[in-house]
């Protein structure tokens, strides 16, 4: 079974989202803790082979980012990162805008399952840690170009964090500081229905899911993007905030044993 998960061959996890689904169940399998010559669960064994026969022969996308061979007037690079309880994903798209035409379709993209016992707006978080990284290794890749970055997440949590100056646990500090690193990404919100990372972070097919392979419609064109949104505080933002409490010291004298004795 392992086996045949690993032979699907998908260097930019262009199918992540459809190998997740068999990662599930793989999962399942295990934490069921079954002997190795035990057959699996009835249960289990129609969702292995529904996901099995569900694999696409093969899936196409353009080599080249611009179609044609004119001068490149701007490029620019969008990421969308989704979590749920199951799994989390990042799906990196570039709008390529020559003089004749505009080019946008998927470069690479990422699904891993999601850690167990993190809540929803600490996967999302996760979630926006892992497309920053991977946007910014496309960027890097076009290095001649180095287009900017858009990252676009549903969350209202996670862009509070990201954007805020406050002081958070352990957990949520160490993300925002890993993501600030990069500092020449802008983060903007999609709505749920609109971000295509929700495909791979639940498990989908993307046979024939033409948004996956090019982007929303809306990407080429600012003045479509969906509507800025003012972020603020929240009580699951705020579960994560270390309070300050002022210490006040008073300062006492030491007291020396020698000059105690010679005051008596």
């Amino acid at each position: 079974m392992l086996s045949q998960l690993a032979k699907v061959y998908d260097a930019l996890g262009l199918v992540s989202p459809t190998t997740l689904c068999g990662k599930f169940i793989f999962r399942d399998i295990c934490e069921s803790k079954l002997p190795w010559d035990t057959l699996i669960p009835a249960d289990l064994d129609k969702r292995w082979k529904k996901w099995h026969r569900s694999l696409p022969e093969s899936l196409s996308v353009m080599r080249a980012i611009s179609p044609l061979r004119k001068p490149i007037t701007s490029n620019h690079l969008h990421a969308f990162g989704d979590a749920s309880s199951q799994g989390v994903c990042t799906a990196v798209y570039t709008v390529v805008k020559q003089e004749s035409q505009t080019y946008q379709g998927l470069i690479t993209a990422k699904s891993r399952l999601a850690k167990q016992n993190l809540t929803i707006p600490r996967l999302e978080l996760v979630a926006g840690h892992v497309a920053a990284n991977l946007a910014d290794n496309v960027q890097e890749a076009l290095s001649d170009y180095h287009p900017p970055i858009y990252c676009w997440l549903d969350s209202m949590v996670a862009p509070y964090w990201i954007n805020g100056s406050g002081e958070y646990r352990q957990f949520v500090a160490n993300r925002v500081q890993k993501i600030k690193q990069h500092q020449d990404i802008t983060w903007c919100h999609v709505p749920t229905d609109q971000n295509l990372a929700d495909l791979g972070s639940r498990d989908g097919n993307v046979s024939n899911a033409v948004q996956w392979i090019n982007g929303p419609p809306w990407l080429s064109f600012p003045n479509q993007w969906p509507t800025k949104v003012d972020i603020g505080p929240s009580s699951e933002s705020s579960a994560q905030a270390i309070e300050q409490n002022e210490v006040l010291a008073m300062a006492l004298p030491k007291k020396d044993e020698f000059t105690e004795l010679m005051k008596k």
